[in-house]
């Protein structure tokens, strides 16, 4: 073992001989105390500095146990897929009346991916309200104060916004319209025109602007210019207007027209003619300018015949909707003889280029088929009426493609996933009631067959259209309201069809919502479902 300080066995240093011990050992435990003292207070710091570590660790933990409990309840609400809503998922809404300057909300229908009620003057009152909820507008009541009732399938519920149109020195020129994008969370855009009061030699001039509305607060945003003529008078002698004639994703399309005269000579002698003028424009979601797309101009040619006798010949251009996704139509009517002829321009919104050009005898008939309704077939179709024109403009009778003769009655629709719906009474096969399919590919099949369909609709039966959602056929046989699938087997029963409006004025390759009115009046959306007020 090792030897205690100043104990027995303790070696003595070299030199001390006898000498006492008792001030060493006196050293020693001074020493030991000293010692002893450090060793306590060492002690004591590390408890103490343990204590404020375990004390910080503590009070960090709770910090971010705080952080982490905000971040939850806080969650970061996106749109337009960037974002993540909040907001519960619905499958049917039905609009909220409302009223305004004494008149209330009679009529709802889509504008794109939107429903959106009639407008109503507020002139009397400047507000509307739907039962406990007021409208955004801040200003009295008086001349262009406008409501109107909009849903977008962003919204769980209907609101009412408010249309201030004037601000000073201008006086209401038309009464606004409101137009949507597709899409499940459209932009909505409030468009009007309104006309400069007249100041010293300065007259009347006509503007016509955009608001797009923030559908989450009903509110407008700043207006929009889309570039009026600047000497397009208020008089109306250049008949003025303009409408909408197609949506995307992303823009809506406005047209303007106007005419002017040009001056022609002719026989020596100065002529003049009406010029239309149609200006396309496009209204872009997020943007504040208005973007321009094509210009068109009625031109005209001064010709002579075998007599030298002069005359002017107008080609003239007219420009509408034609309810495509992404598509307006120009028509061109070029002068001829013994008749005119005339060409259908199909124009992309998006790309803002011609997508084809089809003869007016693309039918095979003289005298023209016309371009009531059309519908885009996959990738480089359009059904024209009752024919299928490629983008080369050739066409083919959907008639030909089922196998009914040219003659039969043909009522077309389109499911949401583009096959085209073909309702046939075959005027060849002794009247008989046929239905058909046709996919992008031309490919057409039958759903059940011509006798099946005999016996079970007689005389007294009918088809009565489609749920282009669900896939889904309406048909009123003898004794029942039966649903049939594509295949051709009875899926269940109705007693409520779709809205009439939405079988021909809607693209319905891109809705994903379909609106039912229900025998009390009610205007209700849903994913495909019969309503349940219905």
């Amino acid at each position: 073992m090792p030897a205690v300080p100043g104990g027995s066995g303790t070696p003595v240093p070299p030199g001390d001989g006898g000498a006492p011990r008792k001030p060493h050992r006196a050293r020693a435990i001074i020493i030991v105390l000293i010692v002893a003292i450090v060793l306590a207070a060492a002690g004591i710091g590390g408890f103490l500095y343990w204590r404020h570590t375990q004390a910080a660790a503590q009070q960090e933990t709770q910090a971010q146990a705080t952080t982490k409990k905000k971040t939850a309840a806080q969650p970061k609400t996106k749109r337009n897929g960037t974002e993540e809503s909040t907001k519960p998922k619905v499958s049917e809404v039905t609009m909220t009346d409302f009223q305004c300057g004494g008149s209330s909300a009679s009529r709802w229908s889509w504008s794109g991916g939107a429903m959106v009620s009639n407008l109503i003057s507020c002139a009397d009152d400047g507000y509307a309200t739907d039962g406990e909820t007021a409208s955004n507008g801040s200003q009295a009541g008086g001349e262009g104060e406008y409501s109107f009732g909009l849903w977008t399938p962003a919204l769980n519920a209907s609101e009412v916004v408010h249309v201030s149109m004037l601000e000073s020195g201008e006086k209401a020129e038309t009464t606004p319209i409101v137009a949507a994008t597709y899409g499940d969370d459209p932009a909505v855009f409030v468009i009007y025109a309104v006309k400069t009061k007249a100041v010293g030699t300065t007259p009347e001039t006509v503007h016509l602007y955009a608001h797009e509305v923030n559908v989450n607060t009903g509110e407008l945003g700043k207006r929009i210019d889309l570039k009026t003529e600047e000497d397009n008078l208020a008089d109306r002698d250049q008949d003025y207007q303009y409408a909408v004639i197609g949506a995307s994703d992303t823009r809506v399309a406005v047209q303007k027209t106007w005419h002017t005269e040009e001056t022609f000579t002719v026989n020596g002698r100065e002529d003049k003619e009406r010029v239309d003028h149609a200006q396309v424009m496009a209204l872009t979601h997020g943007r504040k300018t208005a973007t321009t797309l094509q210009t068109f101009k009625d031109e005209g040619a001064v010709t002579s015949d075998s007599g030298g006798y002069q005359s002017v010949d107008m080609t003239e251009t007219e420009v509408k909707d034609v309810s495509v996704y992404d598509t307006y139509l120009a028509t061109v009517k070029r002068p001829g003889t013994p008749v005119s002829t005339k060409t259908y321009q199909l124009y992309s919104i998006d790309g803002n280029k011609k997508l084809v050009d089809v003869p007016e005898t693309y039918c095979g008939r003289s005298y023209g088929c016309g371009a009531d309704t059309i519908r885009r077939v996959g990738d480089d179709h359009w059904l024209f009426n009752g024919w299928m024109v490629d983008s080369t403009g050739a066409a083919k009778s959907v008639a030909s493609i089922v196998g009914v003769s040219e003659d039969s009655q043909l009522d077309l629709n389109q499911f949401s996933d583009g096959t085209v719906y073909v309702q046939a009474v075959d005027f060849g096969d002794d009247y008989a009631k046929r239905i058909f399919l046709i996919d992008d590919d031309l490919q057409s099949t039958e759903v059940l067959d011509k006798d099946q369909w005999g016996r079970l609709l007689l005389s007294s039966g009918s088809f009565k259209g489609i749920n282009y959602l669900t896939d889904e056929i309406y048909v009123q046989t003898t004794d029942e309201k039966i649903i049939v699938d594509r295949k051709g087997k009875s899926v269940g029963s109705f007693d409520l069809l779709p809205a009439s409006e939405d079988t021909a004025h809607l693209d319905h390759t891109h809705m994903s919502w379909m609106l039912y009115m229900t025998d009390d009046g009610d205007y209700t959306v849903t994913r495909g479902q019969s309503p349940s007020n219905a």
